[in-house]
C-alpha cells in the first residue's frame, strides 16, 4: 500500500493533540480522521530506543509493515510510534498487530479488506 508521507513538526503534533490512539504491544497507532485526501502516514521512534541506526531501522520496519497491508482505508493522518519490542519481533507479528490496531481504530473500509490511497 502506498501512502503520502506525513512530515514531522506541526502535523505530528496535530495528530497527537487532536487525534486518538490505539496501543499495541509493539507499536502505538495515533490517528486523526479527515474528510478527504486518503491516508497520510508518519513514523516515530524515541531516543530511548537506541541510537540513530536503531531508530531508523525501527522506522523502516514500521514503514514496510504499513506498505505490506492490503488497500481500502478511509482518509486519515496516521503516526505509528515504535515501542521497545518492535525491533525484536517477527515481521508477521508486526503486520498482524498493525492490522488489528487499524481495525480497532475504525480506519478500515466497510469491506474490511484493508487500506486505500
Amino acid at each position: 500500500m502506498e501512502s503520502a508521507r506525513l512530515r514531522g513538526g506541526p502535523t505530528f503534533s496535530r495528530v497527537f493533540d487532536e487525534g486518538c490512539s490505539e496501543v499495541g504491544r509493539f507499536m502505538v497507532l495515533n490517528y486523526l480522521k479527515r474528510e478527504t485526501g486518503g491516508l497520510r502516514a508518519g513514523f516515530a521512534a524515541g531516543k530511548k530506543l537506541g541510537g540513530a541506526v536503531q531508530r531508523n531501522r525501527l522506522r523502516r520496519r514500521l514503514r514496510e509493515v504499513l506498505r505490506s497491508l492490503p488497500s481500502g482505508c478511509i482518509s486519515a493522518d496516521v503516526v505509528l510510534v515504535a515501542r521497545r519490542q518492535t525491533g525484536s519481533v517477527s515481521f508477521s507479528k508486526l503486520r498482524e498487530e498493525a492490522l488489528l490496531l487499524f481495525e480497532r481504530s475504525g480506519l478500515l473500509g466497510r469491506s474490511g479488506e484493508g487500506f486505500s490511497r
